[in-house]
């Protein structure tokens, strides 16, 4: 008698598990997915919300639910962005992209120059400020806002010695964003500079990785 408790209770017990483990099962696929990240040339570093997860080709395992900013980052080649957004399939769900593929662009002045070039005009479209122009001694002759002259935080910050590498680019460029925050200078003085900044950092790194994409905002 005890034996056949014991059986029964065995197979309860192996019957209630497997319900558990397909309720976790399908938890875990209503709310996860597993994004394959491929890259033309493979190798390029893959930067999800500003982390890095290694080399494509990669899988992650990611939330359903989220917008994510992905960066494919490859020495000799233009990073590239992309918007990893969620969205409602069919049936009413969220779901995300269960792959992403960027072709890679390879560095070259001619390359170089075309960016530069769709850039200027996104500006002039959007109404910005144009970069400011780079002066024989180095430093960014920022053009005045209005009739009136820079003022003396914008002066002292394009008068610095320009980025050599990505972290000097960085902290420049969180300096920059201070100074607007604390309104030290004018949102159009800010656009100037950091375009400036942007400039001559991809400028100076023209064969070389990380080649920036997009600059953080402080507006």
């Amino acid at each position: 008698m005890n034996i056949r408790i014991k059986s029964i209770l065995a197979v309860g017990l192996v019957a209630c598990l497997g319900v558990f483990m397909s309720a976790c099962r399908s938890y875990k696929e209503s709310v996860w997915k597993t994004v394959e990240f491929t890259s033309v040339p493979a190798g390029a570093s893959v930067f999800i919300n500003g982390k890095n997860c290694g080399t494509t080709p990669r899988k992650e395992l990611l939330s359903k639910v989220g917008n994510y900013h992905v960066r494919f980052s490859k020495p000799g080649f233009f990073d590239e962005d992309f918007v990893l957004e969620s969205f409602t399939d069919e049936n009413g769900q969220t779901d995300i992209l269960e792959s992403v593929d960027l072709e890679l662009v390879k560095i070259t002045p001619e390359a170089l120059a075309e960016r530069e070039s769709l850039l200027a005009k996104a500006n002039a479209a959007a109404g910005t400020q144009p970069a400011a122009e780079v002066s024989p001694s180095g430093n960014a002759d920022v053009p005045a806002v209005g009739e009136g002259e820079m003022s003396p935080a914008a002066k002292e910050f394009a008068a610095r010695a320009k980025p050599t590498d990505f972290t000097d680019f960085r902290l420049q460029e969180k300096a920059l964003k201070r100074l607007f925050q604390r309104k030290e200078i004018t949102e159009a003085e800010y656009r100037s500079l950091h375009e400036e900044l942007y400039k001559t950092y991809n400028e100076t790194r023209l064969l070389k990785a990380p080649r920036l994409g997009t600059y953080e905002s402080a507006l």
